[in-house]
């Protein structure tokens, strides 16, 4: 009963609509209707590409359901349960549309006088006339406005935009009135985003919304939305800037019904025209640089959200020799540097970083990070911005990946317009034609952590990357104030990460991390680890021992030893073959230079687990001459020749021609050297104790006897050089 009597209710107000310009009481009428039927925020099955939705988009939206909450509270209490069935059950007359297009049309003209009354109050006000009357604005333009955002989501009402003029909507948005406009603008959203409900005319939404959008081209819509940048862009009124940026998104056709939290996708369709596209872009074209990409980096979350998504409908439907300027305008003015700190600082929230005030919201993230990627593609100065200061590890070796920048036209395009179309980079992403970055699997990395021999990265890195970007967005901001022409040096930004400063670091890799695979590794082959034990974490060094710094910082989390992401152990991890001789060089190189004993040490193992998971790869191991080195008794640390002599056992054992280089180096000597203490220390070992003095004295002579030796070779050495010389 309650279902009937609400149908009867909403059908008997909908029946009264043709009639209103004949009826008196035409104003409670459609108050009544705004009353019943609640403006429910839109919404769509799947986002763009197909994915399932899930969660609320902005916080616009979410402040919408809040709104429509509190109108059904304010229903009586039979209306409740129900939602709305404009565009289902009840059926609006096609006369409608033409009842309220005469109804705006006299409340224009009303509302327009009623702005000249109230600008000369505020006059006569300014001039200290306190008995100025007050003036009310536009109360029943809003109303009508409001009755038009429920009843444009029903599709024969919808329709009737194609056989009738939008023109008086248009002409609402340039009233001098902020509260009329921006009720106009949300109108002009739901004629430019079809929004019928019902799943039978699903098929027919991009037809509707095609001829609305040639509608309001027609009217004149594209230079009223310019125009209305041009007055409202450096105000404080915020909504109806940023809802004139969506307007002209979704004109542009990058923007449609919000989609999934997190989707990384674009819209593949757009029921804009070529023709639409290209003009627009031709208006725009003026202010993009001094209006459009400075605002891209306002503080407020969703005039950058869509300035952003606006920008980047710029720049896929322009030519390559303007996609080209206004990358490089973007990298001298900062534009880059800027959206490079939003995409990383992914925390939302209002919050104040120096002189950098933001309100971030996942959707402002999202659109900074597809922005970032077209004004870095096929731009090599933008790129090395961003892949000079990340961790190698996140930028490199990444297969390609195709951007979802494959915007589509639904109507077919004449041959020359489809020869202009083909200039655009809009059509060089969709033909694969566009050199591009795969920035989509960049940005995952960077929300995530790992801890591999090739990769460290955590909360402790990503907070000094951000760092480095305030300061340099700070030092930058005073620079532009200083000098307004001055272009941003983007060849002299470096970020430096102080908590990796105490990793040893050779090529790729991290040798603390590094070492301990390659010694499980040996162990599941069925061998043994790389000779002589040793821990990093036992170091008296202050430098060194902070080398675990970022680790610690990182908390619970930096014990995920990964190299995806996920929970397994970094036994997954394999090295390239390939890769290994150059790794053995350089460590190599970096062991000879190294002052830290227990560093130096760590080299030589990593040195010698490779050679025993790679020996085909190290047949001729180059180091050898220096590892005999590293043995001799004038110089020898006991940690290095234990480790050393068995490395070299092996180096000889499995391939013998590397005796006569062990030879050449007068590793012989030096083995012969310690055969004799050893034997010495055994025999002394079982002499009494009284026979100190003599042990002391025959190890003295035998050192003398050893230098003796080495002084007659050197003086050999030296007259064979004569004798060569003097032949």
């Amino acid at each position: 009963s309650t279902m009937g009597a609400e149908q009867s209710i909403e059908a008997k107000l909908v029946k009264q609509l043709p009639q209103l310009t004949k009826r008196d009481d035409w104003r409670d009428v459609v108050r009544q209707f705004n009353q019943v039927v609640p403006v429910h925020p839109p919404k769509s099955d799947a986002g763009p590409g197909g994915e399932s939705r899930s969660g609320r988009e902005t916080a616009e939206e979410e402040e919408q359901e809040r709104k429509t909450l509190a109108q059904a509270q304010a229903r009586p209490p039979q209306l409740r349960k129900r939602q709305s069935v404009i565009g289902e059950d009840v059926k609006v007359d096609k006369k409608a549309f033409v009842v309220f297009a005469e109804l705006l049309h006299a409340q224009l003209e009303v509302t327009e006088r009623q702005i000249v009354a109230r600008d000369r109050r505020n006059h006569d006000k300014e001039r200290g006339d306190d008995a100025a009357e007050h003036v009310e604005v536009g109360e029943d333009m809003k109303m009508l406005l409001a009755a038009c955002q429920r009843l444009f989501q029903e599709k024969h009402f919808y329709a009737a935009i194609a056989k009738n003029s939008i023109q008086v909507f248009v002409d609402a948005l340039q009233l001098h009135d902020d509260a009329v406009v921006l009720d106009a603008l949300k109108v002009m959203r739901f004629i430019l985003l079809c929004q019928v409900r019902g799943e039978r005319y699903r098929a027919r939404r991009p037809d509707f919304e095609r001829e609305a959008r040639v509608a309001f081209r027609e009217c004149g819509g594209h230079e009223v939305l310019v125009m209305m940048l041009h007055r409202y862009a450096l105000t404080d009124a915020y909504d109806i800037v940023w809802r004139t940026y969506e307007l002209l998104a979704m004109l542009l056709g990058v923007v449609g019904l919000p989609g999934p939290r997190g989707a990384f996708v674009l819209p593949t369709q757009t029921t804009s025209t070529f023709g639409a596209c290209q003009h627009l872009t031709h208006q725009l074209k003026p202010i993009t640089e001094d209006l459009i990409m400075l605002q891209t980096r306002h503080a407020d979350a969703k005039i950058r959200t869509m300035a952003s998504w606006t920008l980047q409908g710029i720049l896929l439907h322009s030519q390559r020799e303007l996609t080209k300027k206004m990358q490089l305008h973007a990298l001298r003015k900062g534009i880059v540097l800027c959206h490079f700190f939003f995409a990383v600082d992914k925390r939302t929230g209002e919050r104040r970083h120096s002189d950098i005030d933001i309100n971030a919201t996942d959707a402002s993230i999202r659109a900074s990070r597809n922005l970032l990627s077209l004004l870095c593609d096929d731009f090599q100065a933008a790129q090395q911005v961003i892949l000079s200061n990340l961790p190698r590890g996140l930028v490199a070796n990444r297969p390609p990946h195709p951007f979802p920048f494959k915007l589509e036209f639904t109507h077919k395009l004449t041959k020359q317009q489809q020869a202009a179309d083909n200039r655009t980079t809009r059509m060089r992403y969709s033909s694969g034609s566009q050199d591009q970055f795969n920035w989509h699997e960049v940005f995952q990395r960077i929300d995530r952590m790992f801890k591999s021999p090739d990769l460290v990265w955590n909360r402790v890195l990503k907070s000094e990357l951000c760092v480095a970007l305030r300061h340099e967005l700070r030092d930058w901001a005073v620079t532009q104030r200083l000098q307004p022409d001055a272009d941003w040096d983007n060849q002299g930004f470096e970020v430096s990460y102080p908590a990796l400063d105490g990793q040893l670091r050779v090529g790729d890799y991290f040798i603390r991390l590094l070492l301990p695979v390659l010694d499980n590794q040996l162990i599941a082959r069925g061998g043994r680890r790389a000779s002589v034990l040793f821990s990093f974490d036992n170091e008296n060094d202050d430098g060194k021992a902070a080398a675990g710094a970022a680790d610690a910082a990182a908390g619970d989390e930096a014990t995920i030893p990964t190299r995806d992401g996920n929970s397994s152990d970094n036994d997954k991890f394999q090295l390239d073959a390939n890769e290994v001789p150059k790794l053995v060089v350089q460590l190599f190189h970096h062991a000879v230079v190294e002052d830290e004993p227990k560093w130096k040490l760590g080299c030589l193992r990593t040195m010698s687990a490779l050679f025993k998971l790679y020996p085909k790869q190290l047949e001729t191991f180059e180091p050898l001459p220096y590892l005999v080195w590293l043995t001799s008794p004038k110089h020898a640390d006991p940690m290095f020749r234990d480790h050393v002599l068995p490395f070299l056992h092996e180096l000889i054992e499995q391939f013998p021609h590397n005796a006569r280089r062990f030879l050449d180096a007068k590793g012989l000597q030096h083995v012969l050297h310690y055969i004799r203490e050893v034997h010495h220390a055994h025999e002394n070992k079982n002499s009494s104790s009284g026979g100190g003095d003599d042990e002391k004295q025959q190890q003295q002579k035998e050192e003398k006897e050893q230098e003796e030796e080495e002084e007659q070779e050197q003086q050999q050495q030296h007259i064979n050089n004569n004798n060569n010389i003097s032949g």
